[in-house]
């Protein structure tokens, strides 16, 4: 397959937000667009944990990326007691895409398709973390009530334990993360420059992104 074609990272994902969400997140953090965003929904955890391989296949068949990435919520494994914590859970996905890169090799209908890597990144707690990453800009979006949050989150992987809970708690009648419509409406009023202030785990995955976007140009001869 022409590497000039292939897009420069695709998404293993365990939701519909983060299907609905990832290209207006990826062109944000990259501040460019012009290539394809592919994505496969896993639906749940378990499905990335457990047969991560079926997922891999479909995205080297259909796009094949030049890189791809798995995200994952660590709220969602530590609660159904899959795994103990974050290092547990991401040696066992990158022994699993190892495994999987290992054996596609040796198989002629992955040629020229596979990926030059496969990156995991941990979403702490989980996607909706990312998003209350930018607070403030969720209050004057009205998704967030601003007499219930008081001052703008921080830091928000480890002082919002719950997120779920918390938008529950927090967040006005608008703000359904889950629903596809809605993410996406919420990404397009929230800034990742914000997210990657504060949310750790949303740094590694921005970082990673411009990486991988950065390589792709490269190769392909942008800005040349």
């Amino acid at each position: 397959m022409n590497n000039s074609i292939r897009p420069p990272v695709g998404f293993i994902v365990e939701g519909t937000g983060e299907w609905a969400s990832y290209p207006s997140i990826v062109t944000s953090i990259c501040g460019c667009s012009g290539f394809k965003i592919p994505r496969v929904n896993a639906e749940g955890c378990g499905n990335i944990t457990g047969h991560l391989s079926e997922h891999l296949d479909d995205m080297a068949s259909v796009d094949a990326p030049m890189a791809m990435m798995v995200t994952v919520d660590l709220r969602d494994v530590l609660r159904n007691g899959s795994f103990s914590d974050c290092i547990t859970l991401k040696k066992h996905l990158h022994t699993l895409c190892e495994q999987w890169m290992a054996t596609r090799r040796l198989d002629p209908r992955f040629a020229g398709r596979l990926p030059a890597e496969i990156v995991v990144v941990i979403q702490v707690q989980c996607f909706e973390s990312w998003l209350l990453a930018d607070s403030e800009s969720l209050v004057v979006a009205g998704y967030l009530k601003r007499d219930a949050i008081g001052v703008p989150l921080t830091e928000v992987d480890g002082t919002v334990l719950n997120p779920s809970a918390y938008i529950d708690d927090n967040g006005t009648e608008f703000f359904r993360p889950k629903a596809p419509a809605c993410v996406k409406s919420v990404c397009s009023n929230i800034s990742t420059i914000e997210m990657e202030r504060n949310s750790r785990s949303f740094r590694k995955f921005a970082k990673e992104v411009r990486r991988l976007v950065v390589i792709w140009q490269t190769n392909n001869g942008w800005g040349s």
